[in-house]
């Protein structure tokens, strides 16, 4: 099922929700678990990351310094 982030912008949290597809379509807009605001609540999108395993095609299984990526393997830089 896919999530969703979210921002209050009356108490300035950020939260996530899971709902399904047909959910969002009617409009579900959901409540701020820390103020219970809906009224002040938008959807925000975060960066989106792609992740390679291909070792031979970046020669290194870490990394570059400037990548943010952790988890080794990225495929972003190279």
């Amino acid at each position: 099922m896919p999530r969703y982030d979210y921002l209050c912008q009356k108490c300035k949290k950020t939260f996530e929700v899971t709902m399904t597809y047909n959910e969002k379509d009617k409009g579900l807009k959901p409540k701020c678990p820390t103020c219970n605001s809906s009224k002040d609540v938008i959807q925000v999108f975060g960066n989106i990351g792609i992740v390679s395993r291909d070792v031979k095609k970046t020669g290194t299984n870490n990394p570059p310094s400037s990548c943010n990526f952790s988890g080794g393997g990225c495929g972003c830089c190279g």
